[in-house]
């Protein structure tokens, strides 16, 4: 069989500032930028990855996440039928397309409760021309 015309590639960036509380009446708005070292890039596949914790007394409890102007994609995380619980959670929100060399931005929007980020990072792989 034939190669492929292009080899690929990936790599993963963390997304500077990406970290600590957020709540819905302030959510979280990250700009972050994506540098490829290869010249002529195609996107193939791209993903953002966020872990945190979060504390709630409601029977589930949701997190909208938003990349650009894409559509935005809510997450349900489990909560409790009675008391408090406190878990740790990770989301991987696909990305259809990813701004390099400009700039990208990072919406986290939680229905209710307070989020904790502890970590974002977008891994991309992308084809590119030798």
């Amino acid at each position: 069989s034939a190669c492929p015309s292009q080899p690929a590639k990936t790599a993963s960036f963390h997304i500077a500032g990406a970290t600590g509380s957020i709540t819905n009446g302030s959510p979280g708005s990250y700009t972050f930028s994506v540098a490829m070292p290869e010249n002529a890039t195609s996107t193939k596949s791209a993903f953002v990855e966020l872990t945190g914790v979060y504390e709630t007394t409601a029977s589930s409890i949701t997190i909208a996440v938003q990349h650009n102007s894409e559509p935005t994609k809510t997450y349900a995380l489990p909560g409790t039928a009675s008391g408090t619980i406190r878990s740790y959670f990770k989301i991987v929100h696909r990305v259809a397309a990813v701004n390099y060399p400009a700039s990208n931005t990072l919406t986290i929007t939680p229905a209710s409760s307070t989020v904790f980020i502890t970590s974002a990072k977008i891994t991309v792989t992308y084809a590119y021309t030798p």
